[in-house]
């Protein structure tokens, strides 16, 4: 079966995927340029405290969730060691 014949279930073209995430890297950009500008009242100052909260968890939970996967990989066994043949072969020199 050729490739072309796989649907991804993305029916956008490359370009509208890409300007799409242009535009939010954009925003972000604003966002992290405004955040240094002196705010206009309380509520403003609220909102970049809140916006700054939620990155921020945003980044934890990302960060955990990655830790979660790491920690699912089988462990590697052996590695490092030498295995009981081999150290009777070389006459238990690397104990």
């Amino acid at each position: 079966m050729p490739d072309s014949d796989v649907d991804d279930g993305d029916d956008r073209s490359l370009e509208d995927q890409f300007e799409d995430w242009y535009q939010e890297r954009v925003k972000r950009d604003e966002k992290k340029k405004n955040r240094n500008r002196q705010p206009k009242d309380f509520g403003d100052f609220l909102d970049r405290v809140a916006e700054a909260v939620w990155d921020r968890a945003d980044a934890i939970s990302e960060e955990r969730r990655k830790a979660r996967e790491d920690a699912d990989e089988e462990p590697s066994r052996g590695e490092g060691q030498q295995s009981a043949f081999s150290r009777f072969w070389q006459g238990d020199k690397a104990s």
